[in-house]
């Protein structure tokens, strides 16, 4: 074989091997860290909900810092627990944390780890947080601070995105406080029709816009909210 044929192979061997390291980097995509699930909506009522910290793409992963804001008017976080991807090469773990603010809206927590292992490389969770509502509104849960470092410590750089909770108020036309407006409240509200305060058949429940009578002002409010769900 000639050296012009041995120049033309490896020049179509390098660019096959070109062409596959490009597709393994495109299809690994770039480090991020994201809170699980994106949004979530609960009812005041809830005794708690939880939320995870993930990462994505990442290499050689050798401890990670953040600090996670919200609004301690819609929510206080309660635990914030390590997930097992950092430990999952065999190094040692070393928790820093969690340190939780529910005046200021704040989580610090962190992780070093050591070892002669490489660090955990790919996809995993890195942290579960369990939160409680404290009243009714809209919060996101973002990021005042993230850092990743490899097990050198050297940075790595990730996108960060956050998520949100919304706590729903109580529903006024749930009539039977089933979490949802639906015929089983009509139908509750039916059975009581036209009695008033003092009645036999009059229940303060079911009085919604509270005007001591069961009427069709009561009525208009269950079909104002049907088919709303607030668990």
């Amino acid at each position: 074989m000639s050296k012009e044929v041995y120049r033309k192979l490896g020049g179509v061997l390098l660019t096959f091997i070109l062409f596959v390291t490009a597709s393994i980097a495109h299809a690994q995509g770039s480090p991020t860290v994201s809170l699980q699930p994106p949004s979530q909506i609960i009812s005041p009522s809830a005794t708690s909900l939880t939320v995870t910290l993930s990462v994505q793409n990442i290499s050689n992963l050798g401890g990670f810092e953040f600090v996670m804001t919200y609004n301690p008017a819609v929510v206080h976080v309660t635990s914030a627990t390590m997930g097992s991807f950092l430990s999952s090469t065999g190094r040692t773990v070393f928790p820093v944390g969690p340190t939780i603010d529910n005046v200021g809206g704040t989580l610090h927590i962190g992780a070093a780890s050591f070892g002669t292992q490489a660090g955990p490389s790919g996809n995993g969770l890195l942290v579960t947080i369990t939160l409680v509502p404290q009243g009714s509104g809209s919060t996101a849960l973002g990021f005042s601070k993230m850092v990743l470092t490899d097990i050198l410590g050297n940075p790595i750089s990730a996108a960060a995105y956050g998520s949100s909770v919304t706590v729903q108020p109580p529903l006024t036309g749930d009539v039977n406080q089933d979490c949802a407006v639906n015929s089983a409240d009509m139908n509750l509200l039916s059975a009581h029709w036209h009695s008033t305060m003092g009645g036999q058949n009059f229940v303060p429940n079911y009085d919604l816009n509270t005007d001591d009578a069961i009427n069709l002002a009561d009525v208009m409010i269950i079909a104002s909210q049907w088919g709303l769900r607030s668990c």
